[in-house]
């Protein structure tokens, strides 16, 4: 992710979430007094359910899911606000960490196909010639990306800023081109040395193409959009350091 994506993130959910929910009468209904010492242990404690989202292990959402997750997290944000009121703890600035720890845990794992290494065709031929025969498959195979030449993210941002749903459109198409290009290279013949960095490739475009795609679909809510951004970061330093395994293995060849 832009570092100025990732500030507009922390910006967004540290400051402006807490503008939005900090006046709102429903405040009280979530007032716990007592909880913590002070804003740091508030913090820590109160983070579990992003830890929740973000732990390796958890199962991954589905479309529906992460839907609600950020009606979720604003009754989170209310109620951490709530607790430092209670305990006379509250600052700008303490609201600003909190919303910097939520936006930093809060990652969203959206389900996508799977596929594993030892279920690929596969060929034992792992010579010059045959490597560079299955380069130019997954060469082929990969042409329906060769068409988006501008960041994935800016898309979002113009949809953010011009509210022209086009953008949206551009996204979704975005998503199915990765889909469509992992699904085309699922198919393919591939030396057998090559087969872990092949489906870890796969693996990683099926996670970007429903990162997008989840972006789109909730690029109207800002709290969901912003935990969003935190997997979108994720899945394309995944897709990029699968890409870059190849530089290495061609080498050896």
């Amino acid at each position: 992710m832009h570092i100025a994506a990732w500030g507009a993130v922390a910006i967004m959910i540290g400051s402006t979430a807490w503008q939005m929910y900090g006046t709102s009468p429903r405040v009280a209904a979530y007032a716990q007094p007592g909880r913590g010492d002070g804003p740091a242990q508030a913090a820590d404690e109160d983070l579990g359910f992003f830890e929740a989202i973000s732990n390796s292990s958890a199962t991954s959402s589905t479309k529906e899911e992460v839907a609600h997750l950020g009606p979720n997290i604003a009754s989170q944000i209310i109620m951490n606000y709530a607790v430092m009121q209670g305990d006379g703890t509250y600052t700008p600035e303490s609201a600003a960490r909190m919303g910097q720890q939520m936006a930093a845990a809060a990652q969203i794992r959206v389900e996508h196909p799977i596929y594993e290494a030892s279920a690929l065709a596969t060929t034992p031929d792992i010579s010059s010639v045959r490597v560079e025969r299955y380069k130019q498959d997954i060469g082929e195979a990969f042409k329906p990306l060769a068409a988006h030449t501008r960041p994935e993210f800016e898309p979002l941002a113009l949809y953010v800023e011009t509210k022209d749903t086009a953008h949206l459109d551009e996204l979704r198409m975005i998503a199915g081109a990765y889909r469509t290009a992992a699904t085309q290279a699922a198919g393919l013949v591939v030396p057998a040395d090559v087969a872990s960095i092949h489906a870890a490739t796969l693996n990683a475009m099926q996670a970007y193409a429903a990162v997008i795609e989840a972006l789109a679909d909730n690029a109207d809510n800002p709290i969901t959009t912003a935990a969003l951004l935190v997997s979108f970061n994720n899945a394309e330093n995944e897709l990029r350091a699968a890409l870059g395994a190849y530089g290495p293995y061609y080498a050896s060849k």
